[in-house]
């Protein structure tokens, strides 16, 4: 079980979706006041708390992924879906081989996104931010709320076990291993115009 200054990695993982999700629901909520009232101090605030929530969804995501390469076993997502004998690509496509951390890996890319698609909008298109951020923080707070209450990607065992159960056979070859991240991305990003066509 690998120990970081004192946690186990469930741990930090935990605090860290933890922190991801106060700092969206704060996001969406000082989004709310700034286009209601025309605060732009709250507007701005919101904007740093959604750019707060990328950043802790992202590192618990690298964590995630630092379980696996680790062989952390006392997580259970890790034991049920990775083994020593993995392959090292395999082990990284594991981390979206389960629905707990598909989960994980769709609120990622959602953080990573529009952390990108934010500091644009906010240049190029300043009239349209505080509805843009609006829509975007409340998109972000439903997976992070599904993200922490339906799935469990740090959940863990009592005692670690020795080694984990693998990735399903149908799953090791590298079509099938990059399909979900392909077909993720291809539908997460819809998200961005909507939002934007939202706000406008």
């Amino acid at each position: 079980m690998p120990i970081v200054m004192g946690f186990t990695l469930s741990n930090i993982g935990q605090f860290l979706i933890v922190a991801a999700l106060i700092s969206v629901a704060v996001a969406f909520w000082m989004s709310l006041r700034g286009l209601i009232h025309r605060h732009q101090s709250s507007t701005n605030s919101a904007y740093k708390a959604s750019i707060a929530f990328s950043i802790a969804i992202t590192i618990a995501y690298a964590n995630l992924v630092y379980a696996f390469f680790a062989h952390d076993f006392s997580i259970k997502y890790v034991a049920h879906y990775s083994e020593r004998a993995m392959p090292k690509f395999y082990l990284f496509c594991a981390t979206w081989g389960g629905q707990d951390g598909s989960l994980l890996f769709w609120t990622f890319l959602m953080g990573l996104l529009s952390f990108f698609a934010l500091r644009q909008i906010r240049k190029k298109r300043a009239d349209l931010f505080p509805a843009f951020l609006f829509v975007i923080s409340g998109i972000q707070l439903f997976f992070g709320i599904v993200t922490f209450f339906s799935a469990d990607p740090f959940g863990t065992f009592a005692t670690a076990v020795a080694d984990g159960k693998g990735l399903n056979p149908l799953l090791q070859t590298p079509v099938m291993a990059i399909h979900p991240p392909t077909l993720y991305i291809g539908m997460i990003a819809f998200f961005i115009p909507y939002s934007l066509g939202m706000a406008a």
